[in-house]
């Protein structure tokens, strides 16, 4: 899961105005501040009466800095969410809902001087995934594509190209455990290795379907 703040955030509010979070999970929240020399932070709160008494306190980022967030399990509901240095416009709706049985949580991914922060990528196998993904290249396009192969010639996840410095939240959808790659599709430097652990149906990549899932992207 991701949020950020562009420049002058602290007038036009966080980029996100709504967040979705499964139900009873710890959630790694990405915030990313593109704000140069300002401070923000997330906090969430029950609602918007009960600012006071937050549920999350997350750490002030001063920006150009990308923080990760660990938050505990919330209940099913409605929350708010919002910057406690500027919480009359910087703030938003969380929405925390069941997820689909065996659902998973995420993880994120920085690029930043055309390379990713990572080699390995490892996810669960037979759920879908959630790969919180930060562009921090100014004016520069970057995604993450998973492949069958070694030799990157069936892409089974394309995810849609953020421009930096931007964030995405892409959804893969459920792959067999095993061993597959990612890389960036404009950037063929930009690659690794995706461990697949957990229950499924093969341990064989090859038994994934070689169609390409629909991604789910924010730009």
């Amino acid at each position: 899961m991701n949020v950020s703040a562009s420049s002058g955030a602290a007038a036009k509010g966080f980029d996100q105005k709504s967040l979705s979070f499964p139900a009873g999970k710890p959630v790694n929240l990405v915030f990313a501040n593109h704000d140069a020399g300002t401070g923000h932070n997330v906090y969430i709160a029950a609602s918007k009466a009960d600012a006071s008494t937050p549920l999350f306190a997350g750490t002030t980022v001063t920006g150009p800095a990308t923080y990760p967030y660990s938050v505990h399990p919330l209940a099913a509901g409605t929350y708010y969410f919002f910057c406690n240095i500027h919480p009359t416009t910087m703030n938003g709706t969380l929405t925390v809902a069941p997820g689909p049985a065996g659902g998973g949580g995420g993880i994120s991914v920085t690029a930043r001087n055309l390379a990713f922060d990572t080699a390995t990528l490892k996810l669960v196998g037979g759920q879908t995934n959630a790969i919180a993904f930060d562009n921090q290249d100014p004016g520069v396009q970057h995604n993450i594509g998973i492949y069958s192969d070694a030799a990157f010639s069936n892409e089974l996840f394309k995810g849609n190209l953020v421009t930096g410095p931007g964030t995405a939240t892409y959804d893969v959808r459920a792959l067999d455990p095993g061993t597959y790659y990612f890389k960036c599709d404009v950037h063929a430097t930009m690659k690794g290795t995706v461990v697949v652990s957990g229950s499924g149906s093969s341990s064989s990549p090859s038994a994934a379907s070689s169609t390409p899932a629909p991604s789910s992207a924010s730009p």
